[in-house]
């Protein structure tokens, strides 16, 4: 064994018993968390928070899924039944332990995994073996590894006198993000040192600049050499009268013939404000953040903020929402029939207009009651209102029509008609709207247009699988109009001449594919 080898075991690293990100820099990430950044910033997890984009995108993703609804199920047959007495459910719905809530509880684990990679809470069972609490514990006093003889996973925590306990994994609730071994998350933090202290210096050179307020902008020229003395005095004078935001534009009173030349502002200066924009981007890369939801509201629209907070719901919150579900039915779940699911059809809900219009289908249609949409709305349930409508056409295959029947087919046809006309409307009109705005770039910057071809299209692709719910329609139609569509502007010589046709074909053909998928 190497010294270096010893010295980690000495203070409780096993470089051998180590999975994933911890092999290497393993004494660096043992005394500060994190590492030096090329840019000469130390960035570790608590240094990163300093950053707000940083801490932006772990707390709205933490806060988001701590306030999500989260029950415990059980499957009777096709249906299933919340369990609102189940003890579980009481540990995630209103407090794990007797110190915290379930909001703080979640909101800190999950903020713990999208930090670290990990995080970890102790297991509290009754001598039932059944869980009454759940206690946090903070990643960089876990190092879980795998036993030698049992090969289980078990988890080394430790305290605050010093000592170390060991856990086995059901007495541990482990939730882990990204990581190859399929135990241990990567350190987010540690793999995006780079593009987190670049924004770390960035911020620090804007205070120093503004500061300062005497950086190299002027100089003042003499006629003649200044003794020792005056020279002192004039940088005095300067600090004490001039520097600082407070004293930016005083007036300057020059002696001895003094004369002051304006020195142009350096190029790295001037893309000061380009640097941190992209380095908001930056960040949000790393937690699949839609930059609107931290407040960088550039490329946002009336139009595709909806579009946006679904694409958000669905690819940043749905993974973690898993992740939380499966664990906790893991190993807090004895029943194999039970299940937890977290409720996110409020953040899915659209505007008003939408949202009743998708009820009247779904109530017309007979697959939603009263009662049903009024629990949606979050309203109290009315007298009579579990009942359902049945359409006066639809009868058991084989049976023979009646002459009414054959009327009221007639009459459902149309309407059928009507609801993929103004559903490819609406999937036609977003996609203009976004195209026409868009479309003067392409000409300039070809790469910049089909990177932005690729992120509409798929924020598209989102919004007409919604929009085509009602017609039982999905992945598959929404994949074949936004590949045609994207294939005819990528291909195109001219894309502002396509986007012109398109405007006159108008939604025909997105119409024509809908009903291909029908038949």
């Amino acid at each position: 064994m190497s010294v270096l080898d010893r010295i980690a075991r000495w203070f409780g690293y096993d470089k051998r018993a180590a999975t994933t990100t911890d092999r290497a820099g393993w004494f660096v990430d043992w005394a500060g968390g994190g590492g030096t950044s090329v840019s000469g910033i130390a960035v570790n997890n608590d240094k990163a928070l300093t950053l707000a984009v940083a801490y932006a995108c772990i707390r709205n993703i933490a806060e988001d899924i701590a306030t999500l609804p989260l029950h415990v199920y059980t499957r009777d047959g096709t249906a299933r039944v919340v369990q609102s007495e189940h003890p579980v459910t009481r540990l995630l719905a209103v407090s794990p332990n007797p110190d915290m809530t379930a909001m703080s509880f979640r909101t800190a684990l999950t903020g713990h995994v999208l930090g670290w990679g990990n995080a970890y809470a102790e297991i509290q069972r009754n001598i039932a073996g059944e869980p009454v609490a759940l206690w946090p514990i903070k990643p960089d006093r876990v190092r879980p590894f795998r036993d030698s003889a049992s090969k289980a996973v078990m988890y080394e925590v430790s305290l605050d006198d010093g000592k170390r306990i060991q856990l086995n994994s059901r007495a541990v609730l482990h939730l882990a993000g990204l990581g190859f071994d399929g135990v241990v998350g990567y350190n987010v933090i540690r793999y995006a040192r780079e593009s987190i202290g670049l924004g770390l210096a960035t911020e620090q050179f804007g205070n120093r600049f503004f500061g300062n307020g005497l950086h190299p902008g002027v100089i003042i020229k003499y006629p003649h050499a200044l003794g020792e003395k005056q020279r002192i005095n004039m940088r005095r004078s300067l600090k004490e009268n001039h520097q600082g935001l407070q004293n930016a534009y005083d007036g300057l009173i020059l002696e001895e013939g003094g004369d002051v030349v304006k020195l142009a502002i350096a190029p790295e200066e001037a893309q000061f404000l380009e640097t941190r924009k992209f380095s908001v981007s930056e960040i949000c890369r790393w937690f699949r953040m839609p930059p609107h939801k931290v407040a960088d509201l550039e490329k946002a629209s009336y139009s595709n903020i909806e579009e946006e907070n679904i694409w958000y719901v669905i690819n940043t919150l749905t993974p973690w929402m898993v992740r939380w579900e499966q664990e906790i039915a893991r190993k807090l779940l004895a029943d194999p029939a039970e299940y937890v699911r977290h409720n996110a059809d409020g953040l899915l809900r659209g505007n008003i207009k939408s949202r009743y219009e998708a009820y009247a289908i779904g109530r017309n249609w007979g697959w939603l009651s009263v009662n049903e949409v009024r629990e949606k709305e979050d309203m109290n349930p009315v007298p009579d209102g579990d009942g359902r409508l049945m359409p006066l056409n639809m009868t058991p295959l084989g049976r023979q029509q009646s002459e009414s029947a054959a009327g009221a087919a007639h009459s459902n046809d149309d309407l059928l008609h009507k609801m993929v006309a103004d559903c490819a409307r609406r999937i036609y009109g977003a996609d203009m709207a976004e195209l026409e705005r868009h479309a003067k770039y392409a000409a300039s910057s070809p790469v910049k247009w089909a990177e932005w071809l690729s992120a509409h299209y798929e924020r598209q692709r989102a919004f007409i699988v919604q929009t085509l719910a009602p017609l039982n329609l999905g992945h598959e139609v929404a994949s074949a109009i936004t590949s045609h569509r994207m294939r005819l502007l990528v291909e195109s010589h001219d894309a502002a001449a396509v986007v012109v046709s398109l405007r006159i074909l108008g939604p025909a053909a997105i119409e024509d594919e809908i009903w291909r998928h029908l038949r």
